[in-house]
């Protein structure tokens, strides 16, 4: 571990006044995620309390408007979605659900999970694809539909009642394999893992393929865990006979068995205990071997392993901040950067509370935070995503900004050198480039100003 790391994660859960109701950004996040997760069929608006008092009685069960106080406690947030016909099973991860922003964001991903997997359509999947994989001649229009999603659930409980491990894991790969083989077969397309835009393009990015093959494995009642590499989102099948298995659904030639001799940083018998009681905290362990050089850094391959849909969630709302600092990287106007940064900083503070080693929430927060020119909290920011994991080459970068700003000359020049020791040169020459400059012109420098 780096001299560079002050922080420990034990500090990194996300409180507090800035995930309130009442701000304007929060509010249009919210509006936002309405509309990317769930294609404008949901809405969310908030009320001063007095406006909402008079309104409260009138909420439906499973009514698409709910309404919302600024000030909303945890109780207050919890009983809204109870009678918005929330059930049990969508109750948000331990801690998460103490923060009112954080019960409503995963309310409505559970929400999208079923409203993707119930309406992806599949006309644009190649026509072999089709013939093969799916049942489309009767006039299915959308996947969940052409899958026959109910008729696999149902099979999968038949061949689970026998009570045979072998068959019945042989039946949960047949599933999985399936899914996977479909979902690869629609058009790749960077930045697209939004349901909204996968629906209206039917292309997507790893993270939608995750999204997307993770939304209707959980339909089927197929079990498996979020993977989290680097650049890159994949599936892991937990099958009942204790077979864990790589499934990537972007890349399925790349699929492996995750085996005594292919992992080192943990053993089997952790990752079996991490199945059985997965964490928000995530498994780290380093894969020896396999064909996807896409998530390989500096000669290490770095796997976490996630709860299923949490780790979903937080990937797709990290992908939106992306978003949202690209509007605010295209934006003229000043004001409106600005509230697109805002957006984003929150994105990235609901993506980091679920958990805290997800280095690229806390890399992404702090590079919103210097086009804030809030400089001290960026480094902050940095020294979480390397207290996460110090391999990440970025947070080193970034620290090395930030502290450049803020005119700690040896801070920012150790961060630099951090970074060119760690990054990669075949996907990193623009951001070696800068350092190497940084480095020239802070070598004319006093260590501190």
């Amino acid at each position: 571990m780096s001299k560079l790391a002050k922080k420990k994660t034990d500090d990194t859960k996300i409180a507090g006044p800035e995930l309130s109701f009442k701000d304007p950004a929060m509010q249009a996040l919210f509006h936002l995620l309405c509309e990317r997760w769930l294609c404008g069929t949901f809405e969310v608006r908030f009320l001063s309390r007095v406006e909402w008092e008079k309104g409260k009685k009138n909420i439906p069960e499973g009514k698409t408007l709910l309404s919302f106080p600024e000030n909303a406690t945890s109780e207050e947030v919890a009983e809204i979605l109870r009678l918005a016909g929330r059930m049990e099973n969508e109750r948000p991860p331990v801690g998460i659900g103490d923060v009112p922003a954080h019960a409503l964001a995963h309310f409505l991903f559970r929400r999208a999970m079923k409203y993707l997997a119930r309406n992806m359509p599949f006309s644009a999947l190649p026509r072999y694809a089709k013939n093969c994989l799916l049942a489309w001649h009767d006039g299915q229009i959308t996947l969940y539909e052409a899958l026959r999603v109910p008729v696999l659930r149902i099979e999968l409980e038949e061949v689970r009642k026998t009570g045979d491990i072998r068959r019945i894991s042989e039946k949960e790969f047949e599933i999985a394999d399936k899914v996977q083989m479909v979902v690869r077969n629609f058009i790749h397309e960077d930045g697209v893992q939004q349901p909204a835009d996968m629906i209206k393009k039917q292309t997507l990015n790893c993270r939608g393929g995750s999204f997307l093959g993770g939304a209707i494995l959980s339909e089927i009642g197929v079990p498996y865990l979020l993977g989290d590499v680097p650049r890159h989102s994949i599936l892991v099948i937990t099958a009942s006979d204790g077979t864990i298995e790589w499934h990537d659904m972007i890349t399925p030639w790349a699929n492996e068995e995750l085996t005594r001799d292919k992992i080192s940083g943990c053993t089997i018998g952790e990752i079996y205990a991490y199945i059985k009681d997965p964490t928000p905290d995530g498994l780290m362990f380093d894969v020896a071997r396999f064909d996807n050089p896409r998530v390989e850094v500096k000669g290490r391959r770095f796997l976490t392993l996630f709860p299923p849909e949490t780790g979903i969630q937080m990937q797709i709302i990290h992908g939106l901040a992306y978003d949202l600092v690209g509007c605010g990287l295209g934006e003229g106007d000043p004001q409106k950067k600005r509230d697109y940064f805002s957006q984003a900083l929150l994105a990235c503070e609901l993506s980091a509370a679920y958990s805290p080693k997800y280095e690229y929430a806390y890399n992404k927060k702090g590079e919103v935070l210097c086009f804030l020119d809030r400089y001290a909290e960026a480094a902050e920011a940095f020294l979480l995503a390397q207290s996460a994991n110090s391999q990440n080459s970025f947070c080193y970068f970034g620290l090395g900004n930030a502290y450049f700003a803020l005119g700690k000359n040896k801070e920012s020049t150790d961060a630099y050198r951090q970074y060119l020791a760690l990054a990669d040169k075949n996907t990193e020459d623009d951001f070696i480039k800068t350092a190497n400059e940084r480095l020239i012109q802070l070598a004319g420098l006093p260590a501190s100003v």
